[in-house]
């Protein structure tokens, strides 16, 4: 009998190192913009920019517990004391096409800030929304024509003219929410089923950019936070030591909590390098979790706190 053999050339072999390597380096091109140096004063001066309608939209995407919410919130907040900016912050919104559409409605003429926004910028619908009215160009309205009242026959004035009186209605009170059909009583308000948009919006997200829809990048301005581990130490001690002064826990605390990761109390305050020893930790440090922490150690009868802090 005789056998036929067909060979190939093969994949060259590749180890564990090699592949974990590579994929670092990937990871790295892919996030060029991670010096905590500038990108979180870049982060704050597009909020900025935002507030004085330079730019109708800003994504920040990127790793979680770095501190992007406390930069946005912190420029918005004192936008309001200074401006009397009209300003919504939504936190972890779990939202239908429909509700999106009539809170962007009572939000029209504000900065409207979605903090954990993954879910927002993953439903195509709400997607399909946002691009006219974040649009540079045009005249920034937004449409749900399934249900609502019907603006076909109304002009763009007499558009403006029928939200500024909901706007009233909702404002005298007695109003409890808008509503998609004719209103059965005083209580509801008959939502248009187009508006235009005035305002701005800003998404705080953990979403990689890889996952966003290009098309509202394009319409927005955009910063894609990544850090390395050692970075990420720093940025949380910058933010704890701000916190500090604010009183949100006790310098001992701070320093108990320094100490068990091995870095010095004075570093922080003088905003040296940090160096963190290595920790065996059941998932990352982050702000949240330092915080945690610092509370744990304040309130006492927590003599674990140390073992414990590392599953937070």
């Amino acid at each position: 009998n005789k056998f036929l053999v067909e060979v190939e050339n093969g994949r060259p072999e590749e180890n564990e190192t090699e592949q974990t390597l590579k994929q670092a380096e990937k990871e790295f091109e892919n996030h060029p913009t991670c010096d905590p140096k500038r990108i979180f004063n870049v982060i704050e001066r597009l909020t900025y920019a935002v507030c004085k309608g330079i730019t109708k939209s800003f994504i920040c995407c990127g790793m979680g517990g770095v501190g992007k919410t406390y930069h946005v919130t912190k420029v918005m907040e004192e936008e309001v004391k200074k401006s009397g900016i009209k300003y919504d912050y939504h936190a972890g919104m779990k939202v239908s096409p429909q509700s999106f559409y009539v809170e962007c409605f009572r939000g029209r003429e504000a900065v409207n800030v979605f903090d954990e926004a993954d879910d927002i910028l993953s439903n195509d619908d709400i997607v399909v929304m946002l691009k006219p009215i974040l649009d540079t160009t045009g005249k920034n309205t937004m449409e749900y024509l399934n249900g609502f009242m019907p603006t076909r026959e109304m002009s763009d004035n007499e558009i403006k003219e029928y939200s500024a009186q909901c706007d009233a209605q909702f404002k005298a009170g007695g109003v409890t929410w808008f509503s998609r059909v004719p209103p059965k009583n005083e209580e509801q308000v008959w939502c248009p089923n187009k508006f235009f948009f005035e305002g701005s919006m800003i998404f705080i997200t953990n979403k990689p950019a890889s996952k966003i829809d290009q098309a509202i990048i394009s319409r927005s301005a955009f910063v894609d936070v990544w850090l390395t581990e050692r970075q990420v130490y720093n940025r949380i001690f910058d933010i704890l030591k701000a916190q500090l002064k604010k009183g949100a826990f006790s310098e001992n605390a701070l320093k108990s909590y320094a100490q068990s990761l091995g870095v010095d109390f004075n570093d922080i305050i003088e905003g040296k390098e940090i160096v963190v020893s290595a920790q065996k930790r059941n998932k990352q440090l982050t702000v949240r979790s330092a915080v945690l922490a610092l509370k744990m150690i304040d309130a006492g009868g927590f003599p674990d706190w140390e073992e414990l802090s590392a599953y937070m």
